[in-house]
């Protein structure tokens, strides 16, 4: 096992106490086989924050080779919230055989204004599909759980600041999956991110029928020289790939060589930046928060994250 796994793989440390400085390169696309134009988007569902979030020309391609990594660890998540009886499209990614990140907004939802027709409140049930391909199933048997953390923050402050903290964990009853491959998260210090890094994303788009799909693209900025950033920790980063509702929960990820890099959860379309997307970026502290939650799987709902 590379020497950078540690506690939850994205801090570690080498053989003679050094800290790792993190993966090197520029990264690669990994794009799937068949254009997204080949999609029949029918059975349409909906998200539970749905933006439309596809950027010019829309790059998003299938993935076929869902047993193989990092395919494997992606989940499709159907979530029921109380308050509407209809399932919302999430997605999500594993870290061991029982744990899964995803968005925040998977999980609890800010009650929606006069209007608006979305989820809100806490979700009762979540559907886990591993790897699923589209409506005709996937390599992995789906397995239901209400067994759920998020940071309190995303249900106690408000709008833009609340989308610093829209993370969350989904458990899973033991044994969970066995899986060829689980992602690892990987706290990137915001001075190593590089516009000329090749990023992925991957998910399950409302728009494209929760399809399993992928597409490659960058960090970018509002404007030229710009920040990659947004918040005052640089809590958010912006990119250009191309997502749609559906796939908030997803991991934004660098590859190089054989290792992946989950260096985001991707959570916001177009809105905080213009014309951009954006997710929220794994640091030290949320490593730590997730090493913590792990350790104690009999935690429920919002949690206090210091």
């Amino acid at each position: 096992m590379p020497s950078w796994f540690a506690g939850l793989f994205g801090r570690g440390t080498k053989s003679d106490g050094a800290a790792e400085q993190g993966p090197t390169g520029i990264g690669v696309n990994l794009p799937g086989p068949v254009p997204s134009a080949k999609f029949i988007a029918a059975g349409v569902g909906a998200s539970s924050n749905h933006q439309l979030s596809v950027i010019g020309g829309d790059d998003r391609q299938a993935v076929h080779s869902a047993t193989q990594k990092p395919w494997c660890a992606i989940c499709y998540l159907e979530c029921k919230f109380d308050t509407d009886p209809k399932p919302y499209i999430g997605t999500g990614w594993m870290i061991d055989a029982t744990t899964i990140i995803t968005a925040a907004h998977n999980l609890w939802n800010p009650p929606a204004v006069p209007g608006e027709k979305r989820a809100s409140g806490k979700v009762r049930v979540i559907t886990v599909s591993p790897a699923r391909l589209d409506a005709s199933g996937g390599p992995f048997k789906p397995t239901k759980t209400n067994h759920f953390v998020y940071d309190r923050r995303w249900e106690e402050l408000r709008d833009p600041v609340r989308r610093y903290y829209d993370y969350g964990v989904i458990y899973l009853d033991k044994p969970g999956y066995t899986l060829p491959f689980y992602f690892a998260p990987w706290a990137l210090p915001p001075e190593k991110w590089d516009r000329a890094m090749r990023l992925n994303c991957a998910g399950y788009p409302v728009d494209l029928g929760g399809h399993f799909v992928t597409a490659s693209g960058s960090v970018c900025s509002e404007q030229p020289a710009g920040p990659l950033f947004i918040g005052p920790n640089q809590e958010m980063v912006i990119h250009n790939m191309d997502t749609e509702g559906g796939e908030s929960g997803g991991p934004i990820f660098w590859t190089d060589g054989d290792q992946y890099f989950a260096l985001a959860v991707h959570t916001q379309g177009v809105g905080l930046a213009r014309g951009m997307n954006a997710g929220v970026r794994i640091t030290p502290k949320m490593i730590d928060v997730f090493n913590s939650w792990r350790a104690d799987p009999n935690r429920q709902g919002a949690q206090t994250v210091e």
